[in-house]
């Protein structure tokens, strides 16, 4: 999980103690700079929930998929609001699931 907000991250790191989450990794940071940087291993799943006022959307998924951060068959779920324009993701990206629940919209993609 990353954020850049210190008390973001102190809540989170107090929700992954409370459920013993030991696979969860939290960092303090730009998710833009955080994700320029090639990771150690790829993940399986991958949550993009950035403030709905912010448009780093798309900027994150090119990321993601271009850095080595998605394993093969990764699961990518996407939240914004459902005002917000559609976000183009890598081709690569099958959309499994998509629907809108009042002001927000989400995805579910698979790679």
């Amino acid at each position: 999980m990353v954020d850049r907000d210190i008390r973001v991250q102190r809540s989170i790191l107090a929700n992954v103690e409370k459920l013993q989450a030991s696979q969860v990794s939290v960092s303090q940071a730009d998710v833009l700079e955080f994700l320029a940087v090639s990771p150690s291993l790829s993940y399986n799943v991958v949550f993009l929930d950035p403030p709905y006022r912010n448009s780093i959307l798309a900027e994150c998924c090119v990321k993601l998929n271009g850095n080595g951060w998605l394993a093969p068959g990764a699961k990518i779920y996407l939240e914004k609001a459902a005002a917000a324009e559609k976000i183009v993701v890598p081709k690569n990206w099958q959309l499994l699931r998509e629907k809108i629940a009042g002001q927000v919209a989400y995805n579910l993609y698979e790679t």
